[in-house]
């Protein structure tokens, strides 16, 4: 019912257009819910200031939408790197997300411009917080909760994408 709401207020519908096109929105995320268990992420060593990590890279619209939901652990030093195709603020949520998470906003040269430590769910029912990035960001990393901190990871770092060696 809550994304009823949501699509309902978030599209300038009116009349049998606005059902037609609510019903079809609806649909789809119905339809994208029931293949998320197929969805495949791409692994990549990045470094963040001094730190290598592991992350999987959410780089199309449906892995951009699934992000980190349903996981109930994520490993120390592994996360997800959500690569967008432009540079804006950015607002995340921990839908069905069950792990206590770090998150850091990247602009579109790879620096820090913000991070932020989010709270888990406590059931699949419960509306969850948004999470907006204090500037415009291309790149978003999910860690483990107090990762950047812990981790010494000021503002201003930088992360780069470890080169694949061919072998």
């Amino acid at each position: 019912m809550y994304l009823l709401r949501v699509f309902a207020t978030a599209l300038p519908l009116r009349g049998i257009v606005a059902s037609s096109r609510l019903i079809l929105v609806f649909t789809l995320i119905c339809f994208s819910a029931l293949s998320a268990e197929n969805i495949k992420f791409e692994r990549q060593k990045i470094i963040v200031a001094h730190k290598t990590i592991e992350v999987e890279l959410a780089d199309t619209p449906e892995k951009l939408a699934r992000g980190l939901m349903d996981r109930t652990n994520l490993a120390a030093n592994e996360g997800m790197l959500f690569v967008f195709s432009d540079e804006q603020v950015r607002t995340f949520w921990m839908k069905n997300t069950y792990i206590p998470l770090a998150i850091g906003f990247f602009d579109k040269e790879k620096n820090l411009v913000d991070s932020q430590e989010m709270a888990p769910i406590k059931s699949s029912v419960e509306i969850p917080k948004t999470y907006q990035s204090k500037k415009p960001a291309k790149y978003v990393l999910e860690m483990n909760k107090g990762w950047f901190s812990k981790n010494k990871i000021p503002l201003k770092s930088k992360f780069s994408f470890v080169k694949k060696s061919s072998l």
